[in-house]
């Protein structure tokens, strides 16, 4: 039996459309896209806009989407793919990592995924193709919607899929977050998710299966048919384009919708177009991403029976985390990127061969009722923000250290202390740092630390991870010294070459692989041993005031909190939490909103904080009423020590004036 998995997902692999054009067109799916916008990314009403949002077109999804089977994989109703629950199990690594990985077709021992049962199932590295249809064009943030339908962790960011590119230092990968889809090269450090491939495919659902077959074929067996009309019909997916891809002018997005607008009501001077349709639409990046072929470039096409092909092309579908652009593909390289809606680029127009089926359309945000909220629940002013704690990266210790408050970890203050060394000389300019420290000449350092040594490559890249811009230029910033844009050596060799290893670059924070012998910078870093427990002073404030605040209902309400006197970098876990009038607890979390259930706001080392705003709240329409509000932080102390909770409370009183004798009942 495994065998044979092995044999099904190998053929599957190598001839990922073979079973699509076998039985016919498919259709490609929707985008989940449901909502219209404008230019500058303002939500409008759907009607008539031509947008993705609007026409909705392509397969429609099951409901549910997602089934979780219960042993650690979830089922995808709609492609029937089966993928592993926990998209944090498999750590970040290089593409041939993940590939051999693939050809193993088994979930390493190692790794520990949350409720997996059958580890050995023919587990394989996703097609570019595969991994894309777990995106939601719909969600701001598609990771979590992920995890909000049956995952686990899925990580925000890029996750590899098995398609190379056309040449041999680069393979695809898709951003779950964002949508977007890219080459990206092998080297680098992308998240991993596994599916697996029943060998029984899913049957068609009723509504699809009663559909007329009206897709035409070509007799010589090509994908592409023209169709003599300046039309031409991919046989693959049913869709039919205009032959002449210059058509339509290059144009912004609005502009390039009103063109497709007035092929349908006027039709155009085009080379050789003589069909008359009225169904034209800007293609959705499902539909127009269908004429990629993943292993060629300029163009990006398998077959080109088109005229007049240009680089940039619209597709109808919003980016819905920054709504003032939309997606575009690059025909050169065949990537799905996001641009803002006012620059320029082609438009080409699409239909259905058969015909635009009508479909219930799902409901935009226009025409969705606002939800009363509830009566003691805080609303934010503006959109809620997600609150990216600690504010800062990094603390100066005053003797040639700094560190890292989100881990915990120390590092040498003075980035370019040891200039550029061979990586195989790295060991003994360390042991100097540990033995010998009065011999070295690292700026301001005075401490005498002895465990100093290289950080790993993934130390090193959660570090990078988070640099805004250049991380060389962030680190300065944070209160490094002389850190570089160049590479810095990591401990970690490349398991696959004896003679290479691992560097970051800090000019453009990514991993890189070196021959051992090059020069390259050093940066050392310690864990950081807490022997005292830390004994934080908290101080929760509202409106800059303790202990207790009054205000009128509709009177904004700034919260804000303190840390003091935090002696060692232990890690923790933050609550902030209010109790309401009729008893009833609302727990703010990391994105700014209000939850019944206890969450944490944030997970990470205990840092000292000066007045840091949380939460700016509106209580216009809160009840009158006395609001408790509770800030803490709770130690994940080792060693024996016994874990402390350590809390500052905060009374808000809301819509009433305290009593004369300053008591509050």
């Amino acid at each position: 039996m495994k065998k044979k998995c092995r044999i099904f997902c190998f053929f599957l692999l190598l001839f990922p459309a073979a079973f699509a054009v076998a039985a016919g067109a498919v259709e490609p799916q929707r985008t989940g896209q449901n909502t219209c916008y404008d230019l500058d990314g303002t939500i409008i009403d759907h009607d008539g806009t031509g947008q993705d949002g609007d026409l909705q077109a392509g397969l429609v999804w099951p409901d549910p989407r997602f089934a979780d089977n219960g042993d650690g994989t979830i089922t995808d109703n709609l492609t029937g793919l089966i993928w592993l629950k926990d998209g944090k199990c498999l750590e970040p690594m290089t593409w041939q990592a993940a590939s051999e990985m693939s050809r193993q077709q088994t979930v390493p021992g190692k790794f520990q995924c949350v409720g997996i049962t059958e580890p050995g199932s023919c587990w394989s590295l996703p097609e570019v193709q595969e991994l894309e249809t777990l995106v939601n064009a719909e969600e701001i943030h598609g990771d979590r919607w992920l995890n909000v339908h049956g995952f686990r962790e899925i990580q925000p960011g890029p996750y590899w899929s098995a398609t190379f590119g056309p040449d041999s230092y680069n393979a695809w990968s898709v951003n779950l977050t964002s949508g977007e889809v890219v080459k990206s090269p092998m080297v680098d450090y992308h998240h991993v998710l596994l599916v697996h491939r029943p060998a029984v495919s899913v049957s068609p659902r009723a509504e699809e299966s009663t559909e007329p077959e009206a897709r035409p074929h070509s007799e010589s067996g090509s994908r592409f048919v023209d169709n003599g009309d300046g039309t031409v019909t991919d046989n693959r997916t049913g869709l039919m384009w205009l032959k002449a891809a210059d058509c339509l002018a290059n144009n912004d997005w609005s502009q390039s919708l009103e063109q497709v607008k007035r092929l349908n009501q006027q039709g155009i001077e085009c080379r050789e177009l003589s069909a008359v349709f009225s169904d034209w639409a800007l293609p959705n990046r499902h539909e127009l991403r269908s004429l990629i072929d993943h292993q060629t470039d300029l163009p990006a096409l398998a077959e080109n029976p088109f005229v007049g092909l240009q680089p940039l092309y619209w597709t109808s579908t919003t980016v819905s985390v920054q709504p003032d652009m939309a997606f575009v593909i690059h025909f050169g390289t065949g990537e799905l990127r996001m641009t803002s809606k006012k620059m320029s680029n082609f438009a080409w127009a699409v239909r259905p061969a058969a015909g635009r089926r009508v479909r219930a359309r799902i409901p935009d945000k226009t025409e969705i009722p606002v939800v009363k909220l509830e009566h003691f629940q805080l609303r934010p002013i503006g959109e809620a923000r997600e609150i990216s704690w600690p504010p800062r990266r990094f603390t100066d210790l005053d003797d040639g250290t700094v560190i890292d408050n989100l881990t915990g970890l120390m590092w040498l203050k003075d980035v370019e202390c040891f200039n550029k060394r061979q990586w195989y000389y790295a060991d003994f300019y360390l042991k100097q740092l540990n033995s010998q420290s009065a011999k070295i000449t690292c700026r301001e350092y005075s401490a005498a630390y002895d465990d100093w040594q290289l950080p790993d490559i993934e130390t090193m890249m959660q570090v990078v991870s988070a640099a805004n811009g250049e991380p060389a230029a962030w680190l300065t910033r944070q209160g490094v010294v002389d850190a570089r844009p160049r590479d810095y050596w990591t401990v970690t060799a490349n398991e696959y070459n004896l003679y290479y290893a691992w560097a970051v670059n800090l000019r453009q924070g990514t991993p890189r692989n070196y021959p051992k012998d090059f020069r390259l910078y050093l940066w050392p870093v310690r864990h950081q041993q807490a022997i005292d427990p830390v004994k934080p002073e908290l101080a929760l404030l509202g409106n800059g005031a303790r202990e207790r605040v009054v205000l009128g209902q509709g009177e904004e309400l700034d919260i804000s909190v303190t840390v003091d006197n935090v002696s060692a970098p232990v890690m923790a876990d933050y609550y902030l939490c209010y109790e309401s009038p009729d008893g009833s607890f609302w727990w703010l979390s990391a994105d700014g909103n209000w939850l019944g259930q206890e969450t944490a706001l944030y997970q990470g080392n205990i840092f000292e904080v000066a007045g840091e705003s949380v939460f700016l709240a509106d209580t216009t329409g809160l009840v009158s009423g006395n609001y408790n509000f509770h800030f803490k932080i709770k130690p994940c102390l080792d060693q024996g020590n016994e874990d402390r909770l350590f809390v500052s409370d905060l009374l808000v009183c809301l819509g009433a004036s305290l009593p004369p004798d300053g008591i509050v009942e």
